[in-house]
């Protein structure tokens, strides 16, 4: 069995390594400058709360499509590791990983012995409604917030296709946020679904406060995550 190490403890030198890790952000695959390349990236944690950025190219994004669900607890074996770069962003540790078919992903589910999934990250930043408005233009926070209801998406004034959710926060203060074009596809679905139900508590990640026209406050949500089970999130 390969040695249990954490994020920090690897290095482009480790051999047979194994790391216990849950995804705390993961982004939706882009193709390169060039175009001529597909790429994803995601943000692992260690249960020591260290953070490695990891990215997936071309035909593996498919072929791990089905794993690496933000906020699940993974082991992972014998990834590429390499020196950080600045190609996709500020790096968050000295090294990178790179995610391709000879790595060893296991659901912490389906190992044997059983093991406990990790906690959720305590590193998030968590911004309450009541700030949003002393947010600058263009910055962006996470959001932990249950969903209270929806209307069918529309058009803006610049063509693009929007779609407004209400939601609220611990204390009760509920605002808008908005899904533009191809998030209304993908969360925006799972919201309704989950809305037919229930009303869904949301970790948003990234979300941005653009200018709003109107004066009240606009939420443009960059990614969703869907954690029901989040720890503190005593919306209901």
């Amino acid at each position: 069995m390969a040695e249990r190490f954490n994020i920090n403890a690897i290095t482009p030198e480790t051999e047979e390594w194994t790391c216990k890790i849950q995804v705390v952000d993961k982004g939706r695959p882009r193709d390169n400058r060039e175009k001529m390349k597909k790429y994803q990236l995601m943000v692992l944690q260690d249960e020591e709360e260290n953070q490695v950025e990891c990215v997936i190219f071309n035909v593996e994004i498919m072929h791990f499509a089905d794993l690496f669900r933000p906020f699940y607890t993974y082991l992972v074996s014998v990834a590429q590791v390499k020196e950080s770069n600045y190609m996709y962003g500020n790096p968050l540790n000295k090294f990178t990983w790179t995610i391709d078919k000879c790595t060893i992903v296991e659901p912490i589910e389906t190992v044997n012995p059983p093991e406990e999934p990790l906690p959720p990250p305590t590193r998030l930043n968590l911004t309450p409604f009541d700030n949003f408005e002393y947010q600058p233009e263009g910055s962006e926070f996470d959001v932990l917030a249950i969903v209270l209801n929806t209307s069918p998406s529309t058009y803006a004034s610049n063509g693009r296709r929007i779609q407004d959710f209400i939601i609220m926060d611990d204390h009760k203060k509920p605002t808008k946020f908005t899904l533009w074009e191809e998030f209304i596809d993908h969360d925006g679905n799972k919201l309704l679904e989950l809305l037919k139900k229930e009303y869904p508590i949301i970790l948003a990640k990234k979300v941005a406060r653009p200018k709003s026209s109107s004066g009240k406050t606009s939420i443009a949500l960059i990614a969703v995550k869907l954690p029901n089970w989040f720890p503190g999130a005593n919306l209901k």
